[in-house]
């Protein structure tokens, strides 16, 4: 399933796309594409998310289940928008019909809420262990952003001190590695 996280920093917007899928139960991340949006409107932004939610390279087809014994079916998956709850998208999120997992930046847990809670300290861990366990493909990024040299240099930086790019990865991340999984039955 593709993911694109999302940060907004210094009046700009930082979205970052990324294919996670399993090889035997180790979750594999191959980043996509890495794209910054400058001075943009509320207008803009929503058509941007449209085209992330329409576009044919970012869905997928996956099986669905039921408990009923039905036979699975297969139903078109579109990318999964990971915010922080703080920043200013999550209006124009909550706007759109676009499936979203939101990160709050608290230790608090609340199980009712599908809301993820981590810490900055607890990213960046996710982000060194992926990159530790060589869990990073890198054949299909199309970016001129250097992702591996920012990976290798994240062991010296605090989540304040990272790129934008490598904090958006890092949502992802942390969607994923948090262990709160949610699964849709039809």
């Amino acid at each position: 399933m593709y993911y694109v996280g999302i940060i907004f920093e210094q009046n700009r917007y930082y979205f970052f796309t990324t294919l996670m899928h399993r090889k035997t139960a180790k979750r594999i991340y191959e980043p996509f594409i890495s794209e910054m949006i400058e001075n943009t409107d509320k207008d803009n932004l929503k058509k941007i998310i449209n085209s992330y939610q329409t576009s044919k390279e970012l869905n997928i087809l996956k099986k669905k289940f039921s408990q009923s014994g039905r036979p699975p079916r297969k139903v078109v998956v579109p990318p999964e928008f990971i915010i922080l709850k703080e920043d200013n998208i999550s209006d124009i999120i909550d706007e759109q019909r676009v499936s979203k997992t939101k990160i709050i930046l608290d230790e608090k847990n609340d199980e009712n809420n599908d809301d993820i809670f981590t810490s900055k300290e607890k990213i960046v861990l996710y982000l060194k262990k992926i990159f530790e366990e060589k869990r990073i493909i890198l054949e299909k990024f199309k970016s001129d952003f250097d992702l591996e040299n920012e990976l290798e240099n994240i062991y010296s930086n605090s989540f304040d001190d990272l790129h934008p790019f490598i904090k958006a990865f890092g949502l992802a991340a942390a969607s994923n590695e948090s262990g709160k999984i949610k699964i849709k039955r039809y």
